[in-house]
């Protein structure tokens, strides 16, 4: 999933957990507290980073693993 040039994606280490650490499951009350990582994206206009969220956002369930248990619950 490749960001535009001039593009930047990058994580935020002392908001996010560390590689390989189980990723709590998602509370809405929770907040930040359940989140895996903080990311920031930059680019050279409002545009492209909005091009680029989408893009990253439509990736996701490409990208990140398959939790069976949870299809069985929809």
């Amino acid at each position: 999933m490749p960001l535009s040039a001039g593009s930047r994606l990058s994580v935020v280490a002392e908001n996010s957990l560390p590689d390989g650490a189980p990723v709590p499951v998602y509370d809405p009350a929770a907040g930040a507290n359940t989140m895996a990582a903080l990311c920031l994206l930059s680019a050279d206009t409002p545009e492209t980073v909005l091009h680029d969220f989408r893009t990253l956002v439509d990736a996701l369930p490409r990208v990140l693993p398959r939790d069976d248990s949870m299809e069985a619950r929809s």
